[in-house]
């Protein structure tokens, strides 16, 4: 593409983020011939937040600085989804304070704001503000109408069948934010702290 003939026409590419790192001519290819690129799952929590809640962004800052020198936009992907999610931490901040006094529904509203707040935080710190544009939420319906009229229905785990093949990433070892915070909350706590942490 001759981008001084044609500067508007923008170009992105999906990376995994090692090749493009590691590789010198996926770098090349992607550099040369593209102009916005995302990472595949770099900046996907479970990518980054560990059992305990221990946060590492090295591979995203090394992923945004080294696509931002070569000139490149980059987009994020994703802040809020149910597949590659700390799971293991996230049920460890629900667990009940004793056996016999589960939390509330307001405590576990709580108590995840507390840790999407958390990791939005820390990664908008990480990206300095050289993300160009985020999927804040991603795949929040579940893809089948059930009404006739072309209304869908918001993904929950309880729509998992493990011999249905048609439901291969619902439920199982997936976390659903909207089953403990409601279906549109967890979609504007995103957007809130989202704006909250992230540049101008």
């Amino acid at each position: 593409i001759d981008h001084s003939k044609y500067p508007n026409f923008k170009l992105g590419v999906g990376a995994i983020e090692s090749d493009y790192l590691n590789k010198s001519l996926v770098k090349k290819l992607i550099n040369t011939n593209f102009t916005e690129t995302v990472p595949g799952n770099a900046m996907k929590m479970a990518s980054v937040v560990d059992a305990n809640g221990n946060m590492n962004f090295t591979t995203v800052k090394n992923f945004v600085n080294t696509a931002t020198r070569a000139g490149l936009n980059v987009y994020g992907h994703t802040l809020a989804w149910h597949s590659l999610q700390p799971k293991a931490w996230l049920l460890k901040l629900l667990t009940s304070k004793s056996a016999k006094t589960p939390l509330t529904q307001q405590e576990c509203h709580d108590t995840l704001v507390y840790a999407m707040d958390k990791w939005i935080k820390g990664m908008m710190k990480a990206c300095n503000g050289k993300v160009k544009a985020w999927d804040l939420v991603n795949e929040p319906l579940a893809g089948e109408g059930n009404d006739g009229e072309g209304n869908y229905t918001l993904q929950h785990a309880e729509g998992y069948d493990p011999d249905d093949t048609s439901t291969w990433d619902v439920g199982g070892e997936n976390f659903f934010w909207q089953d403990y915070m409601g279906d549109l909350e967890y979609v504007r706590q995103a957007c809130r702290l989202a704006r909250k942490y992230g540049p101008e």
